[in-house]
């Protein structure tokens, strides 16, 4: 089943455009991800969305470029956000020179590709990343319960009404996945809401 997930995302954000809300616990994980770097680093919010994480990064002090697949998330972010830069990008495909940003950002991104995708754009990421730079990464857990796992397409990869697919990673498969990088911090995220588990990991890398 071939999915056209840039497409999948514009319909998304065209049937509900709004300013995406980061909760405390992003912040915390993202603010301590940004002490880590030199105030003269470009970081790439890869995936930025409507612009709020990057804004989030912008009044932190640093200079940093948004990109994201969907038209109107883009329009959006440059209506209501006028620090960061914005670009109509795919994030696998991103057009930049090698050895660009100093860190970059890619929450709740990764989990949305299906495997051949993923390794695209984790091949992408160490491109456009510096030797020296720091890579901070937000995706789904296998422990999450919040998701439907009806229409599974590949193992531990789902699809959702609106045609975009999750994946549910596990310890081992980042470790696998991120191999070439070095993991500075991997982190586990469980919180319980009603009946059921909401999961994530965050990992820093260089």
């Amino acid at each position: 089943m071939m999915i056209n997930i840039p497409k999948a995302w514009e319909r998304r954000f065209k049937e509900k455009i709004g300013c995406q809300s980061m909760d405390l616990p992003l912040k915390r994980w993202l603010g301590g991800f940004l002490k880590l770097l030199d105030k003269k680093a470009i970081i790439l919010d890869s995936g930025c969305g409507t612009g709020e994480k990057a804004d989030y990064i912008y009044k932190k002090g640093f200079k940093v470029i948004g990109i994201d697949s969907s038209a109107s998330a883009i329009a959006f972010a440059k209506k209501h956000f006028s620090g960061p830069k914005f670009f109509k990008k795919d994030c696998i495909r991103t057009g930049f020179k090698p050895n660009a940003f100093g860190a970059i950002v890619s929450i709740a991104v990764m989990h949305c590709f299906m495997k051949r995708e993923r390794l695209e754009y984790i091949r992408e990421l160490r491109r456009l990343l510096l030797p020296s730079g720091y890579l901070f990464v937000l995706v789904l857990s296998s422990d999450d319960t919040t998701k439907s796992r009806e229409k599974e397409n590949e193992k531990g990869t789902f699809i959702q009404s609106n045609s975009i697919p999750f994946h549910l990673f596990t310890n081992e498969e980042i470790i696998s996945l991120f191999k070439k990088f070095k993991i500075i911090e991997l982190k586990h995220h469980k919180k319980k809401i009603k009946k059921d588990i909401m999961a994530c990991y965050t990992l820093i890398m260089r």
